[in-house]
């Protein structure tokens, strides 16, 4: 696939310092909930991830509240208390016309991990077309339309 059919390229080698042995690809983004927004973000792309999942307290600093009783989640191989919630992702490093790339997604609230912020298949992965070059830390990506 020629890269003249992507919108924007993304060289994410050394932004968060990923180790060699992780899978996914660092990228920060900014979550919006109505007014509430959690400012920049490091998170992975994960093609291994089904969904998008943060812990708790991020959905809790954007004013969820998990008082109904969790679905039982699937990450990491075992099955986790999570809520499924509505956000707004940003990704300011994936621009079109000086704009931010947004988009709407359901991601998953789950205890656990703190630092768990991952951008997965749903959510995230379908909103885009991408190409990527793992041993030159590159990626090209586009809108699915």
């Amino acid at each position: 696939m020629s890269n003249e059919l992507f919108e924007g390229h993304y060289e994410y080698g050394e932004l968060l310092g990923r180790l060699p042995w992780q899978a996914s690809i660092p990228i920060e983004v900014r979550l919006h909930a109505g007014r509430q927004e959690f400012g920049l973000l490091p998170t992975r792309l994960d093609s291994g991830a089904d969904r998008c999942y943060f812990h708790r307290a991020i959905g809790e600093a954007l004013g969820f509240e998990f008082a109904d009783s969790p679905e039982q989640i699937g990450t990491g191989g075992s099955r986790v208390p999570g809520w499924s919630r509505e956000v707004e992702i940003v990704v300011p490093a994936w621009q079109v016309g000086g704009e931010a790339i947004r988009l709407s997604a359901t991601v998953c609230f789950v205890d656990g991990r703190e630092d768990l912020a991952l951008l997965g298949l749903v959510g995230f992965f379908d909103h885009f077309v991408l190409k990527i070059d793992d041993a030159a830390q590159q990626l090209w990506w586009r809108r699915r339309r």
